[in-house]
């Protein structure tokens, strides 16, 4: 946290997200703060398209059995295309008043995750990449509903990837004990304006080099922390999806 009417440079900024494993120098000229935007609301109108492998097309969902991972599953996966190890992580910016506040944080614990993208221009990579097999999801919002019976999640939300290396999301709000932050790192107030705020930036953000992908993310909030993933049968769900073989 700053002194009063103080606030850090993006240089300062740079250095302190930890996460990136690049100079961050050599990273300043494509830092942004990115302004946080709740869409734990939204309803997606396009298709979702996901790329598999034949093995999994064939001895699994086109059997109606479904896999979900969990961010901890993607941060430690072998399959070196799917890793990434700042999965789930962000950077938050906290202008509050004439102070500002900056935490780097992991969240997500809760949720469950579906990938794949809103744009097929990259087929030929991404069927290189994940499989030959598309599955194309017309409804996603009847799909989601779907999954949320089946494996009793509270809710779902879906959103674009925003790929950025720093992954740093900016809010403007008014802390009223700000001042008891003077002699302490938390206070009540303090974590649960960073458990909201942390949800969305950490689910729906990751480095660029990913960038390739256009990835479209479904999310399943569940009522505790979930495993690494979660297998489940619906053969209900197989109504929603049409495959397209490459």
């Amino acid at each position: 946290m700053t002194k009063e009417n103080l606030s850090y440079t993006d240089m300062q900024l740079a250095h302190l997200c930890v996460m990136s494993k690049t100079d961050s120098k050599d990273l300043l000229g494509e830092f942004k703060k990115m302004e946080y935007v709740d869409r734990s609301a939204q309803r997606y109108e396009g298709a979702f398209y996901k790329f598999i492998d034949k093995k999994t097309y064939s001895d699994f969902i086109s059997k109606g059995k479904f896999q979900l991972g969990s961010l901890k599953y993607y941060r430690e996966i072998e399959r070196h295309n799917s890793k990434d190890s700042n999965e789930g992580y962000s950077n938050l910016i906290i202008d509050s008043g004439n102070r500002q506040l900056f935490y780097s944080v992991i969240a997500g614990f809760d949720q469950y995750i579906l990938c794949g993208t809103y744009n097929l221009e990259n087929q030929g990579l991404m069927g290189e990449k994940f499989g030959g097999y598309i599955m194309k999801i017309k409804n996603i919002n009847s799909f989601a509903d779907k999954v949320k019976l089946a494996i009793g999640a509270d809710s779902w939300q879906i959103d674009q990837i925003n790929y950025t290396n720093f992954k740093a999301y900016r809010k403007e709000i008014e802390i009223m004990d700000i001042e008891s932050l003077q002699n302490s790192i938390m206070n009540n107030e303090l974590f649960h304006i960073l458990k909201d705020m942390s949800e969305i930036p950490s689910i729906f953000s990751k480095p660029t080099n990913f960038s390739d992908e256009k990835e479209l993310r479904l999310s399943f909030k569940m009522k505790k922390n979930v495993q690494k993933k979660l297998n489940f049968h619906s053969q209900g769900l197989l109504n929603e999806i049409e495959f397209i073989k490459l």
